[in-house]
């Protein structure tokens, strides 16, 4: 899954830096209007962990102070790079070159800062290309996110529909009349939505 991937490394960078220069992290989670709390209390969930990467210029300000900084904010910067090519809705020509810029620029942190390569980032350096190459479509199409979103409108879509008390003696036909209303509706919609999309 894209998701954990993005979640695991993503948050790795966090705390390592963390670790290393805590005062720069705590400066860091404020220009990019994220909570601390999701810092401090374990980690950043998917878009304030985007807001971050894409403030990640904040940190180049403090170069001149720290830096042995620098290889962290490359090897950020170019995993920022595999996350816009592949990991959403649009899928960019040039994605396993991006994968393969940030497996070395991992590679200088693990030699030279003793940075661990997780499961994560194992199976994004060999197992995505192959994947993307037979498959030609961008990861968002088939993440768990899309799964877990279609539950969240599902679960809006019945509130209110005598659906909610599974020992109600209406249940189950209630709970068919539902899905077939939900089925519909999807049906519809989907005929609708525009799914072409700009992957330059």
């Amino acid at each position: 899954s894209q998701l954990h991937v993005w979640l695991g490394i993503g948050n790795d960078y966090v705390h390592e830096l963390g670790n290393l220069w805590e005062d720069v992290v705590e400066e860091w989670v404020i220009d990019s209007n994220v909570s601390k709390e999701g810092y401090w209390g374990g980690h950043f969930l998917g878009n304030a962990l985007e807001k971050l990467f894409e403030n990640i210029g904040f940190l180049e300000g403090y170069l001149d102070r720290y830096p042995l900084m620098l290889p962290y904010i490359v090897a950020m910067k170019s995993f920022n790079e595999v996350r816009k090519s592949c990991f959403g809705m649009d899928l960019h020509d040039d994605y396993a070159e991006r994968i393969h810029k940030f497996q070395a620029d991992q590679k200088v942190l693990q030699d030279d800062f003793g940075f661990s390569v997780t499961v994560k980032a194992h199976c994004l350096f060999y197992h995505f290309i192959p994947w993307l190459d037979k498959w030609q479509l961008p990861l968002g199409l088939v993440s768990e996110q899309t799964g877990e979103s279609i539950h969240c409108r599902f679960h809006c879509f019945i509130q209110n529909k005598q659906v909610t008390n599974p020992n109600s003696k209406d249940f189950a036909e209630n709970l068919l009349k539902v899905v077939n209303s939900w089925n519909s509706r999807a049906a519809i919609l989907f005929e609708d939505i525009d799914y072409s999309y700009d992957s330059a």
